[in-house]
């Protein structure tokens, strides 16, 4: 899961790379986050962390090694489609106890509204 800094940080690098084969430069990204979303520079930097922790993003390197940037990668550029399968995989999974809630519920309802 992603926090609300996250998303929008996630949201403009999506909107700038959006079929595009490159990256965002560090300084590039936290000027324009900064002036869009009102978030500070090390705010920024631990997003960028966080995305790249959960494989949204990654850090573009120079020839030196040192990162330079960030690029989507392609669980980024496909994010709809894995939240749809991890949802998917969620509801497979835990059918039985939604099934039981919904039961019990219809139960309670049947037994406060209609019992006389």
């Amino acid at each position: 899961m992603l926090d609300r800094y996250s998303k929008k940080l996630f949201k403009v690098v999506y909107k700038h790379l959006r079929g595009k084969d490159g990256y965002i430069k560090f300084e590039y990204l936290y000027k324009m986050v900064n002036d869009k979303l009102n978030i500070s520079e090390s705010d920024a930097k631990g997003c960028v962390n966080c995305l790249a922790n959960q494989e949204y993003l990654e850090f573009a390197k120079s020839p030196t090694g040192n990162n330079v940037g960030v690029r989507l990668t392609y669980k980024g550029n496909h994010k709809k489609e894995f939240s749809w399968m991890a949802f998917k995989q969620y509801m497979r999974n835990n059918w039985v106890a939604i099934a039981a809630i919904t039961i019990s519920i219809a139960a309670f309802i049947k037994s406060f509204f209609f019992n006389a």
